[in-house]
């Protein structure tokens, strides 16, 4: 008789949730952009359905032409991330419970402090001394399952988690005073398995946190709460919140078009435009990572920080002014340190 499978992931009671998932580490955009971001491109490029039936011509020969970079289709994220993610603290849809019975790096990692209150280069980089060591994690747990069967299927999930090159991923914890708290990670060595009984076994991940350039003494988790702005006016007047005890570094994305000329200015730091985003283009300014990337590529040269300074949050309400040229939009997002 067949075991029925759980059709939802059931939390087990006394065992705090925490997963290992793949995601949030995008794959480039095409080159080239994205040609039909949205519904509105094609009501621009088509004036009814008939137009473009008829139409299959360059630059799009075919469907896949016009829909490549969305998800799914050439160029364009894969519909389901590479692995299927780890979950300690439920029971899974093979009916196999997922116990966590050790979890080193979670909570021993020193308190925050500020090394350095002055940029130590010309384009706003940090100081050597506060780029730390990242933080080991080691999870450790117990599958019980209905059967060996169910158990294998359970296994073969959580093995595939972070198979997938460069094997990076989310470490993410839901611990009982219900604040939920990630940190980006790698894989650092082979998942190891070992059979106790037909339907029990012991499961173990170690894995590196990769956050490393962060200010601060060492590879924190951070809060989800992450802060969001979505400018889509011309001018902007507004407040974003960060909590926390120390600075953090935000992330502009640009949706085109955006013409040159259209300034953020967070606190006493400014990002500027220097060159025009296209219409269907991303173009991202990570500060943690100092990078800037036009449709995946690297664009430095597209933007002007005030002073040559790489803008960092500062902690408590920050007015955020933002002067935009175009019909795009602006997200300013950051999130604070745990």
């Amino acid at each position: 008789m067949a075991v029925p499978v759980t059709p939802t992931l059931e939390r087990l009671p006394g065992c705090e949730e925490v997963s290992v998932l793949p995601e949030g580490f995008r794959q480039p955009a095409p080159p080239a952009g994205i040609a039909m971001p949205n519904y509105s491109a094609l009501q621009n490029g088509y004036p009814d359905y008939d137009a473009f039936a008829n139409d299959i011509s360059d630059p799009f020969d075919n469907y896949g032409d016009m829909m490549r970079g969305h998800p799914g289709h050439e160029g364009g994220l894969p519909v389901r991330p590479g692995g299927n993610g780890i979950v300690f603290g439920v029971r899974d849809y093979f009916g196999t419970e997922w116990w966590l019975t050790d979890a080193e790096g979670l909570t021993d990692s020193p308190e925050w402090e500020q090394r350095s209150v002055q940029p130590a280069l010309g384009d706003g980089s940090w100081l050597l001394d506060v780029r730390a060591s990242a933080r080991e994690v080691v999870l450790k747990g117990t599958l019980v399952g209905t059967g060996r069967a169910e158990v294998v299927r359970s296994l073969s999930e959580g093995v595939s988690a972070l198979a997938s090159p460069p094997r990076t991923g989310w470490l993410q914890w839901d611990p009982a005073d219900g604040t939920r708290r990630r940190m980006p990670v790698a894989l650092t060595g082979r998942i190891k398995t070992a059979w106790k009984s037909a339907r029990w076994c012991e499961f173990e991940v170690e894995m590196l946190g990769i956050n490393i350039g962060t200010p601060g003494a060492g590879v924190f988790m951070e809060s989800a709460g992450t802060e969001r702005i979505d400018i889509r006016d011309a001018v902007t007047n507004t407040i974003l919140t960060l909590g926390g005890a120390v600075p953090s570094p935000p992330t502009f994305t640009f949706s085109g078009p955006v013409d040159p000329g259209t300034v953020v200015q967070l606190s006493s730091h400014s990002v500027e435009v220097a060159q025009a985003v296209a219409r269907g283009s991303t173009l991202v300014v990570n500060t943690l990572t100092r990078r800037v990337l036009l449709d995946g590529a690297p664009a430095r040269s597209m933007v002007r920080f005030g002073g040559g300074v790489w803008p960092l949050m500062p902690v408590g309400a920050v007015p955020v002014a933002a002067s935009k040229v175009g019909a795009g939009s602006i997200l300013v997002e950051v999130t604070r340190p745990w």
